[in-house]
C-alpha cells in the first residue's frame, strides 16, 4: 500500500481530558511495515479519538484492495497507565473522562477506576510530579540526603532545626534508591537540645552548641547564654554564675576544690559579665615576649619580668625590666589590656651582639647584618636597634677598611628592617638608642668614601654631601637637590611629582668661606619617629578634628620626609639650614583646606616645620615655615637654625573659634550705623556756613570724614575678601597687599585726627590763652594725611622678603594676616606700625581726657541743681571719651590670653569703636546747641536767637575804645558749665568754640 497517507479526525462535540487530539485537529497515523501479503497498517497515536478516516493516494500509488479500520468505541477503551476514572476505568462520552492521576500518586495498568498514592510514613522520600512517574510500578525515591515535600511532588533538605535520618538500612551509609528502599525509617529528625543545625547544606548534621551556648528541641541555632550564666557544650540550658561581681566569682571559685572547678571558658565568660574584668583566652606574644595574662580586675596591673632581658635563674636576682599589663576600658566601652614594655632585649638580640664579636670585614659583617635582620623581621625590637648601632659604629671605626656604597646600602637596609619591628617599648633608653642610631648612621655616612652618591633602603636613605662636588656652591654654603626618581628605593614614596621634579633641596649654611661637607640622612615612615606611622590624608584628618581637642593632643602627622643634616666633621658647630620639602600629602588651598562645623567655628589644615627633641621624642615648632597657602600644591620651606631632623608636620588648627560671625555682624550693623552718622555730621557740618568756618568744626569734618572711609573699607572687606578664598580679592595676592595698606594708612589718618580733637579740645576747654595757630588747617592736614603715608611702605617692604631655596622661591610677608587683608596680628609690622601709634595716640588723648575731665568736674552753674550738673558732667566725660578714641584702650587689654576674658573684651571693643561715629553724630550735631539752632533756624522751626558763641564773638569785636561798655549782649542766652572760668571773659577769638560742642543745658532745650 505504497503511496497513501491515513489522517483520521474528530470533527465535531468538546475533547476530553483523556484524548489526546482537539476538535477538527487531523492526526496522521503512521505507516508500519507491509507483511506478507502486502497489507500494511497505520497506527494512530494512542488515546486519539475520532469518527472521520482520511485515505489519501500520492501520485504514483499502489492498488487500494480493501480498508479495514480496526478500534475500540470510546466509551469501551479502557484508561491507560497513569489515569484513572472512578466510575468505570474506561473512557466516556459523556460525564467525566479518564483523569491524570494526581501528584504523588501513580498506576501502572490500564483501566483503573483509582491510582495508588505513595506511601511515606515510615519512609518520607517517596514521590511523583512528572506523567511518566505515574504509569510506574512504584514512586520515585529522593536522594541526596531530601526527602519528600508535604504534597509528595517533590524533594528537599529538611529544615532548619531537623537533620536527614536512616535506620533499619541494608548500608551504613545509604545513597542509592535500592539501598534506601531496604530502610526502615528515612525521615527528617528534630535536632536534640543543646544541639543545632542551620540547614546550609543537605548532608549537614546537628551539631552540639559550643561552651556557654544553650539550645532547645528543633533549634537551627544555639543562643548564648544570659548575662551571669553559663554552659558546657551541648547544654539545653544555663547555669548561674557563682557571683555577679568580680570578687566574689574569684572567692566563690576559690573555695572549690580543683576538680569541681569551673573549666576556664566558662569561669572567663562569667568574670566579663561582671563588666569588671579583663580576659584573655591565649597568650600575648610580642617581641619582647611571650606572656599568659590570665584574667585582671579592671584598673589592675599584671607585672611579668622581661623574658629576654630577666635570664638569670638565680630566683633572689630582682629583674626591675617589666612588661606590665594594665586592664582598662578600651575604645567602645570594652575592656582589655594596655602593655607598657620596659623591655629591651629580643629572641634575637644575642645573635647580634655575637655577629659584631666575629671580627669579620666591613662587607662580610654588614651583609650578615642585614641578612640576620631580614630573618627575624617580625621579632625585632629596641634591643636589637641598640645592637645595630654598635655594629655601625663598629664599621665607621675600622680606620684599616673602608666604607663604601654597599657597606652603607647594608646598613641602613638592616636598620630598615629592624624599625619595621617593635619599638613601642617604655625602656627609660629609648630616647637614648634612637639618638644614637641617627647619630650612627650620621657618622657612617661622613666617613664613606663614595661621596654625592644616594644609597637607599626601605625607610632609609643617606648621602656624603661634598662641598667642592657640582651640587655645591661655594661662599660656605653646601646646596643640592634630590628629585623623586633618585629616592625610589624608599617605600610608600607616595608624593604626587614626577620623576625629576626635586622632592627635596638642602641649603646648608655656614659661618666661613668655604662650604663644608653634610652627611644627609632621609627617613620615610620610620618608627625611629613619632607621627610618620601612616599616609597623611588630609580628607580624613578633617573628618576625625574636632575644636575640643587641645594642642597637645590634636592629630598630627608628618607630611614629609624626615630629614637630618650634619656637617661632616663639625657637627656640633650650628649650622642655617634651608630646607625644601615636598609634602606627602596636599592639604589643597584656602577653599579646600577649611573645615566648617556645624555651630560656625573653622579649622584649617596646615603644614608647619619641626625639629625632633631628642631627649623628649616630641616634635617641637621652633623652624620658620614659609609656603604659598593660597597655593594648593605648594612646595613648604623650612628656615632652620640649629641641627637636628626636621620635617614637616600637617594638623588642624583653629581658625573661627565661632563667634566671629556674630561679631562680624554686630560690627556690620553698627558700623553701618556709624557711617550713616557720620555722613550726616559731614552734611551737617559742611553745609552751615555760619560754623564751617570755626575752627573746631574743620577739624570735626577732615576726623568724620577719614573715620568714615576708614569705616567703609573695613565693612567692604567683609565682601570682597573671604577666608576661603572664594571673595573678589584673595588672601595674599597683591591686591590684598594693597588693600591692607590702604586700610592701615587710613586708620593710622583717624588716629592722628583724634590727637588733634584732643590738642584742639585741650586749646579750647584748659589753655584757652596763647592758643592761637596759624595757618593751622594746612598744619593739621599735612600732618594727619602726610606722616601715615610711610608707614604701610616701610612695614610691608622692610618685612617682606623672597626665601629661595635651590630653583624654589616663596615670598614670606610678616606684613600681611593670613585670611585677611590688614596688618599681620602679632608681627613685628603690626606692633610697631599700628599699636605703637596707636598707643602714642590713646596716651596723649588719655592726657587731654584728664585735664578736659578737670575743666568739666570745676564748671558750675546758676540755674541747674546739683544732681543735674553731676549728670550733664558724666554725659560730658562720655562723650568726650568717645570723641578722643580712649575706647581704643581696651585693645591694649585684648592680649590677655585668658579665653572668656578675650571674648568679653572683644565684644566691648566692637561696642565702643564701631559706635564711634554715632558718638561723633549725637556731640557734633544732635548735642551741639549752635549746630542745632542753625538747622531748626533754616528750616524755620525755631525763631533766630544769637548763640553763646556770637554774643561772645560781638563783646570780643567791640571798638577799643568802648572797652567799659557793657551790654546785654555780653552775657549768653545759655551758661558753659565746661567753659574755663578763669579765662571766660577774655576770649578773644572765635576759633575758640569747643564750648559750642558741648552746652550747657538751658531752659529752652534738652541739650546736654
Amino acid at each position: 500500500m505504497d503511496g497513501w497517507t491515513v489522517e483520521v479526525e474528530f470533527p465535531t462535540g468538546a475533547s476530553t481530558s483523556a484524548q489526546s487530539n482537539q476538535p477538527a485537529e487531523r492526526i496522521p497515523c503512521e505507516a508500519k511495515l507491509p507483511d506478507s501479503t502486502g497489507s500494511r497498517d497505520y497506527s494512530c497515536p494512542p488515546n486519539t479519538a475520532a469518527n472521520k478516516v482520511y485515505v489519501k493516494g500520492s501520485a504514483n500509488p499502489s492498488k487500494l484492495a480493501e480498508i479495514v479500520i480496526g478500534g475500540n468505541a470510546w466509551d469501551k477503551f479502557p484508561c491507560e497507565k497513569g489515569y484513572y476514572n472512578p466510575g468505570t476505568g474506561k473512557h466516556s462520552e459523556s460525564g467525566q473522562d479518564c483523569q491524570v492521576c494526581n501528584d504523588g500518586e501513580r498506576n501502572h495498568e490500564r483501566g483503573k477506576t483509582t491510582c495508588t498514592p505513595c506511601d511515606n510514613s515510615s519512609k518520607n522520600i517517596f514521590y511523583t510530579v512528572k506523567f511518566d512517574h505515574k504509569t510506574e510500578p512504584g514512586c520515585q525515591v529522593c536522594l541526596n540526603y531530601q526527602v519528600a515535600n508535604g504534597d509528595k511532588n517533590g524533594c528537599m533538605d529538611c529544615p532548619a532545626g531537623k537533620e536527614f535520618e536512616t535506620a533499619g538500612c541494608s548500608a551504613e551509609n545509604p545513597t542509592t534508591p535500592t539501598q534506601l528502599l531496604t530502610c526502615s525509617t528515612v525521615v527528617c529528625r528534630s535536632c536534640p537540645g543543646g544541639k543545632f543545625r542551620e540547614g546550609l547544606t543537605a548532608d549537614e548534621t546537628c551539631t552540639d552548641c559550643l561552651v556557654n551556648q544553650y539550645s532547645s528541641v528543633g533549634a537551627p541555632v544555639c543562643k548564648g547564654c544570659e548575662k551571669h550564666k553559663h554552659s558546657s557544650a551541648g547544654s539545653e540550658t544555663c547555669t548561674d554564675c557563682l557571683g555577679q561581681t568580680y570578687q566574689d566569682m574569684i572567692a566563690n571559685e576559690d573555695m572549690k576544690e580543683n576538680d569541681k572547678k569551673l573549666p576556664v571558658d566558662e569561669f572567663n565568660k562569667c568574670l566579663m559579665d561582671t563588666g569588671e574584668a579583663c580576659v584573655t583566652t591565649s597568650d600575648t606574644i610580642s617581641a619582647y615576649g611571650t606572656y599568659d595574662l590570665g584574667h585582671a580586675q579592671l584598673g589592675e596591673e599584671k607585672a611579668f619580668n622581661c623574658e629576654f632581658d630577666c635570664t638569670n635563674p638565680d630566683p633572689a636576682v630582682v629583674c626591675d625590666l617589666k612588661a606590665v599589663f594594665t586592664c582598662v576600658e578600651l575604645e567602645g566601652g570594652k575592656l582589655g589590656f594596655t602593655p607598657f614594655y620596659n623591655c629591651s632585649k629580643t629572641r634575637v638580640t644575642n645573635a647580634y651582639a655575637e655577629l659584631n664579636k666575629q671580627g669579620d670585614k666591613n662587607k662580610e659583617l654588614s651583609a650578615a647584618f642585614k641578612k640576620l635582620s631580614e630573618d627575624s623581621l617580625n621579632s625585632n625590637g629596641l634591643g636589637d636597634l641598640e645592637q645595630a648601632a654598635e655594629i655601625i659604629d663598629s664599621i665607621s671605626d675600622q680606620a684599616q677598611d673602608e666604607v663604601n656604597d654597599e657597606v652603607l646600602s647594608n646598613l641602613i637596609g638592616g636598620v630598615s628592617n629592624i624599625v619595621e619591628g617593635d619599638l613601642t617599648t617604655d625602656n627609660n633608653q629609648r630616647s637614648n638608642v634612637l639618638n644614637r642610631v641617627v647619630e650612627s648612621l650620621t657618622k657612617v655616612t661622613s666617613n664613606t668614601k663614595d661621596a654625592n652618591s644616594l644609597a637607599t633602603s626601605t625607610h632609609i636613605a643617606v648621602m656624603k654631601v661634598t662641598g667642592g662636588a657640582k651640587v655645591s656652591e661655594g661662599g660656605g654654603t653646601t646646596k643640592f637637590s634630590l628629585p623623586k626618581s633618585e629616592l625610589k628605593g624608599l617605600s610608600n614614596l607616595k608624593v604626587e611629582t614626577s620623576g625629576e621634579e626635586p622632592l627635596l633641596m638642602v641649603s646648608a649654611e655656614d659661618e666661613g668661606d668655604l662650604a663644608k661637607d653634610v652627611a644627609v640622612l632621609i627617613f620615610q615612615e620610620s618608627n625611629l619617629f613619632p607621627n610618620t606611622d601612616s599616609t597623611p590624608d588630609p580628607d580624613q584628618m578633617k573628618d576625625d578634628f574636632t575644636l575640643d581637642t587641645d594642642d597637645e593632643n590634636k592629630a598630627k602627622l608628618v607630611n614629609s620626609l624626615v630629614v637630618e643634616v650634619s656637617a661632616v666633621g663639625d657637627k656640633d658647630k650650628p649650622y642655617k639650614l634651608g630646607l625644601y620639602m615636598k609634602p606627602l600629602a596636599n592639604v589643597g588651598g584656602r577653599n579646600t583646606s577649611i573645615k566648617t562645623f556645624p555651630d560656625g567655628r573653622k579649622a584649617q589644615l596646615k603644614n608647619t616645620c619641626h625639629s625632633f627633641n631628642t631627649h623628649t621624642e616630641t616634635w617641637v615648632a621652633d623652624c620658620e615655615t614659609v609656603y604659598d597657602k593660597n597655593e594648593g600644591d605648594s612646595k613648604v620651606l623650612c628656615i632652620c637654625q640649629h641641627n637636628t631632623s626636621f620635617a614637616v608636620l600637617m594638623s588642624p588648627y583653629p581658625i573661627d573659634p565661632g563667634f566671629i560671625k556674630s561679631q562680624t555682624l554686630m560690627s556690620t550693623i553698627i558700623l553701618s550705623l556709624s557711617m550713616i552718622c557720620l555722613s550726616l555730621t559731614i552734611v551737617c557740618l559742611a553745609s552751615a556756613a555760619p560754623i564751617r568756618k570755626q575752627r573746631s568744626t574743620k577739624i570735626n569734618i577732615c576726623f568724620s570724614f577719614s573715620l568714615l572711609l576708614a569705616s567703609f573699607l573695613f565693612l567692604l572687606q567683609n565682601a570682597l575678601v573671604k577666608s576661603d578664598d572664594s571673595g573678589a580679592i584673595k588672601p595674599g595676592s597683591a591686591g590684598c597687599i594693597v588693600y591692607a595698606a590702604i586700610q592701615h594708612y587710613l586708620w593710622l589718618v583717624v588716629f592722628l585726627w583724634m590727637v588733634v580733637e584732643g590738642i584742639l579740645m585741650y586749646l579750647s576747654l584748659v589753655q584757652v590763652f596763647g592758643s592761637h595757630i596759624s595757618k593751622y588747617m594746612l598744619k593739621f592736614n599735612l600732618l594727619c594725611w602726610g606722616v601715615p603715608i610711610i608707614f604701610p611702605i616701610i612695614g610691608y617692604f622692610a618685612f617682606t622678603k623672597t626665601v629661595t631655596i635651590g630653583d624654589y622661591s616663596v615670598v614670606k610677608s610678616d606684613f600681611l594676616a593670613e585670611s585677611m587683608c590688614f596688618l599681620k596680628p602679632g608681627g613685628i609690622p603690626f606692633w610697631v606700625f599700628f599699636f605703637l601709634p596707636l598707643m602714642l595716640a590713646l596716651l596723649l588723648n588719655v592726657v587731654f581726657f584728664i585735664l578736659v575731665l578737670r575743666v568739666i568736674k570745676q564748671s558750675k552753674s546758676a540755674t541747674a541743681t546739683e544732681s543735674e550738673l553731676l549728670l550733664r558732667q558724666i554725659k560730658a566725660a562720655v562723650g568726650v571719651m568717645a570723641l578722643l578714641g580712649t575706647g581704643w584702650l581696651i585693645g591694649v587689654f585684648m592680649t590677655i590670653p585668658e579665653p572668656s576674658t578675650q571674648i568679653t573684651l572683644q565684644y566691648i571693643f566692637i561696642l565702643l569703636n564701631s559706635s564711634q561715629g554715632i558718638c561723633v553724630f549725637l556731640f557734633y550735631v544732635v548735642l551741639n546747641e549752635q549746630v542745632t539752632n542753625h538747622w531748626l533756624t533754616t528750616f524755620g522751626l525755631k525763631t533766630k536767637v544769637a548763640s553763646s558763641s556770637s554774643t561772645a564773638t560781638t563783646a570780643a569785636t567791640a571798638p577799643a575804645k568802648d572797652k567799659g561798655a557793657t551790654t546785654a549782649a555780653a552775657t549768653p542766652d545759655t551758661e558753659n558749665v565746661y567753659e574755663n572760668a578763669a579765662a571766660a571773659s577774655d576770649k578773644d577769638t572765635d576759633d575758640h568754640t569747643y564750648d559750642t560742642a558741648f552746652p550747657a543745658k538751658s531752659e529752652e532745650n534738652g541739650n546736654i
